[in-house]
């Protein structure tokens, strides 16, 4: 789903949207039970990539956060300057608490919030595009971050588990113990440690170069830049 364009005043009707595969419908149920009682999901990963991002220049930005949960890094966005946010996330759940959240702040009028899977819609081009703790929900990550990159004006950002070395190891026993934890409680939702180099070289082959790179505990944060075309 394509969200509005940065001179458009009010969100686009949008067009019929393609059915979502299973599994990933599985994770939109999976979390539309997970908001009732929620929790950050590591904040302070999400904290990092926002620092890094203000510090790149958010204002007078346009900014698409797909997986955007509750909607609060939108939120920090155009408090730091961005002019218009757009957020799309699987959990309907999420969706309607972001949406609160923009109204509680004051933001309803320039954020554009919608339920999809950003893997196969359409989206509009955007200054900053981030995907906080989302491509690891994915299991083809390419395709995911073809589009989004695409998407992509001047910024991407974006937060995976590390895959190598000792934290990749622990991330990999954690996604093994949240694995049964979650068949115990009947709600298991599949998770991926794709290789983070791989994910890297998938960005930068897409016309980026990293500005930021770094860890809090298991998670990969990065902010990378658009290179300049050169004639």
């Amino acid at each position: 789903m394509s969200g509005p364009t940065p001179d458009s005043c009010c969100p686009p009707e949008r067009p019929e949207r393609p059915a979502r595969a299973e599994s990933l419908g599985e994770i939109g149920q999976h979390f539309d039970k997970r908001y009732q009682e929620w929790e950050p999901i590591a904040p302070e990963a999400t904290d990092l990539l926002f620092t890094w991002l203000r510090e790149e220049g958010l204002a007078g930005s346009t900014i698409m956060d797909i997986g955007c949960g509750t909607g609060e890094l939108l939120v920090r966005a155009l408090e730091a300057g961005a002019t218009r946010g757009s957020g799309a996330d699987l959990s309907s759940a999420a969706i309607a608490m972001a949406s609160d959240l923009a109204h509680e702040t004051g933001n309803e009028g320039r954020l554009d919030l919608w339920v999809g899977d950003a893997a196969v819609e359409p989206l509009d081009a955007h200054d900053v595009v981030v995907l906080d703790k989302v491509i690891c929900c994915y299991p083809d990550a390419g395709a995911l971050i073809a589009r989004s990159t695409d998407a992509a004006r001047h910024l991407y950002a974006f937060a995976v588990p590390e895959s190598t070395g000792f934290w990749g190891l622990i991330a990999r026993a954690r996604w093994f113990v949240f694995g049964l934890m979650e068949l115990i409680q009947g709600s298991h939702i599949p998770r991926f440690v794709h290789d983070r180099r791989e994910v890297q070289a998938k960005v930068e082959a897409a016309g980026f170069r990293p500005l930021h790179t770094g860890r809090q505990f298991v998670w990969f944060v990065a902010v990378y830049g658009r290179e300049p075309v050169t004639g």
